[in-house]
């Protein structure tokens, strides 16, 4: 008889181990609040239009081709993908612009004619860059393993790790790095801006991180065809192709525990029995809300308070009777005070901090008909801002904020939108937090510093229970589309070893 598996939640974790358990002969069924899959990468379809609400482009492209792989499956007959030739255009407060190519000599040439000299501190980064991608996913794999022998560090005693460890440079930031490549003050907000995209600003997020900007110009961005939704789309359809079964609208309001064993999940639709569970829910919420507090023995709320979190964000998707003039597919504008937006992304202060001088945005312009009727266009715009702020009462700020926005494209940033919107869905953090059951709105969950990465995350398998596990942002290896199709692969690799 086939082992029982109850995944918690059809993020693109969940899909990632139900997919791969199913695969190796489990029975696996997914349970999920939402009436669709996907969790943070969500789509809705409005008057004619149909929004990504989550990522809006994709790197990391073989990392998708590696699991489809891994399974007997072809990438290409279940997502399509169209690499970006301009990968990112940057707009700037004064006026001026820069764009990141797919091509790194036409990236150089664009840094020579925009900042002279600093394409040797370029040749840097990308060298720097080159050395932490290759130790993350290659070599030692540093963000492609688990961290549950030797206290999470057996790694150590990999040669390979050893030697190369210092190439990570442990003490720096990614802040810190790009100041040693770049003179530029807008070329190093260029090549650190990315820290968002795993809830932290640059400052606090470990330098190797900055191999994302590596992966962009090295191995492109990508959109993805009929947006990035698709992309859920592809692995429900293989998730389903291998005998996964879902059961959407299904909330679960805790577990039915046997002393070290969870033997069935509680959902509002009634109780399901299993053999193991794989928890895809954000890792506090799960701690706080599904799991006894009695029986906690690590993540209580007290510790989870103590812990570095990630930012939120506060979105719009705009449906525009034709483009906006300006744009490239994905574009970022900077304020003039980007020290005060990374304060503000990474420091409870409500949005009272925030002004047109410093307000910080990605805008991210779709066309085509899958998307967006002829002629017109899907706008996504997307602005960090501090996830765990108790003191802030979003549902008071949401208008003004909007009106912030609004008002800063047009009179700083030259973006007259507003006369173009037919049609718009607005989220803040609280609207997240709601829908996806979001510790205090937090968007990633826990922050990728040096002491919650690797082997200091939360473990993929809970300490309490014997057939309890993790996947996710929330545990290792970290946030991220790609980071969390990983996640799936290493749950499900452990979960094969330990039940054999």
């Amino acid at each position: 008889m086939k082992q029982r598996v109850v995944v918690i939640g059809a993020g693109i974790g969940g899909l990632s181990v139900a997919i791969q358990l199913a695969y190796r002969g489990f029975s696996v069924t997914v349970v999920e609040k939402q009436d669709k899959a996907g969790g943070l990468i969500g789509q809705i379809k409005k008057d004619g239009f149909t929004f990504d609400t989550g990522p809006s482009y994709i790197m990391g492209k073989e990392i998708y081709e590696d699991f489809f792989s891994s399974v007997g499956a072809t990438l290409v007959d279940y997502i399509g993908f169209k690499r970006l030739k301009e990968s990112s255009r940057f707009l700037f407060a004064d006026g001026s612009t820069f764009s990141l190519f797919d091509d790194k000599a036409m990236t150089r040439e664009a840094i020579a004619s925009f900042s002279p000299g600093d394409e040797e501190g370029f040749d840097k980064f990308l060298s720097l860059g080159k050395d932490f991608y290759a130790l993350m996913y290659h070599g030692p794999k540093l963000a492609r393993r688990n961290y549950h022998k030797l206290f999470g560090f057996d790694y150590l005693f990999d040669p390979r790790v050893v030697g190369n460890v210092t190439k990570l440079h442990l003490l720096w930031s990614w802040d810190a790095l790009v100041n040693t490549c770049f003179v530029s003050q807008k070329l190093r907000q260029v090549f650190s801006y990315q820290a968002s995209f795993v809830g932290m600003s640059p400052q606090k997020s470990l330098a190797a991180y900055s191999f994302l900007t590596w992966l962009e110009v090295e191995l492109g961005l990508f959109s993805v065809v009929g947006g990035v939704y698709s992309i859920v789309n592809g692995f429900v359809k293989l998730a389903k192709e291998l005998g996964v079964k879902f059961h959407f609208n299904t909330e679960v309001t805790g577990l039915q525990l046997e002393a070290t064993k969870v033997t069935e999940v509680i959902t509002k639709l009634g109780n399901i029995q299993t053999d193991i569970v794989v928890n895809n829910s954000n890792g506090a919420y799960f701690y706080t809300h599904l799991f006894p507090s009695s029986l906690s023995t690590v993540y209580t709320e007290e510790k989870l308070r103590k812990m570095h979190l990630t930012c939120s964000f506060f979105t719009m998707n705009l449906g525009l009777k034709k483009p906006l003039p300006g744009l490239a597919h994905h574009s970022i504008v900077f304020g003039d005070r980007w020290d005060e937006t990374l304060h503000n992304v990474s420091t409870p202060n409500c949005v009272a901090q925030y002004s047109g001088d410093n307000l910080s945005y990605y805008l991210t312009q779709e066309t085509d008909a899958l998307v967006a009727p002829d002629g017109k266009a899907s706008l996504f715009v997307l602005v960090p801002v501090c996830g765990y702020d108790p003191d802030c009462d979003w549902k008071q700020h949401v208008q003004r904020f909007e009106e912030l926005i609004f008002e800063t494209m047009e009179k700083r940033d030259g973006l007259f939108v507003r006369e173009l919107i037919e049609t718009k869905f607005v989220r803040s953090p609280v609207d997240l937090g709601k829908q996806y059951n979001l510790w205090h709105n937090v968007a990633l969950g826990f922050s990728h510093n040096f002491f919650q990465v690797n082997g200091f995350r939360m473990p993929n398998k809970a300490r309490e229970f014997s057939n309890l596990y993790h996947v996710g942002a929330s545990t290792i290896p970290g946030a991220g589309v790609p980071t969390c199709i990983t996640s799936g692969e290493l749950v499900a690799q452990r979960i094969a070893e330990e039940m054999a």
